[in-house]
């Protein structure tokens, strides 16, 4: 598939993981498309790509205990738990 990616000053959002979902809203956004479906504006108006809470902060605990690059963030817990509850229905 197709990726855009545009930079960011990381050193400004590494220190504390994960983003304020409401951060992310005008930052990222993920569509699925395929040779039968295109990119539409309409597309662009639906709600973001949703990872449940509990997935990221297995994520995260493992980066900060298996990769030195993560070793020093905060899990911020109070951003996290703005994220989507692991029984809600979003992306696994």
């Amino acid at each position: 598939g197709n990726v855009c990616i545009h930079p960011h000053e990381i050193s400004t959002i590494a220190t504390v993981l994960p983003r304020p979902m409401s951060a992310l809203y005008n930052e990222i956004i993920v569509i699925f498309v395929s040779e039968d479906q295109e990119a539409t504006a309409e597309m662009f108006k639906r709600t973001p790509f949703l990872v449940r809470r509990g997935h990221i902060l297995r994520a995260l605990s493992w980066l900060k205990a298996n990769n030195p690059l993560y070793r020093d963030i905060t899990i911020d817990l109070v951003a996290l738990a703005e994220y989507p509850a692991d029984e809600d229905g979003c992306v696994p």
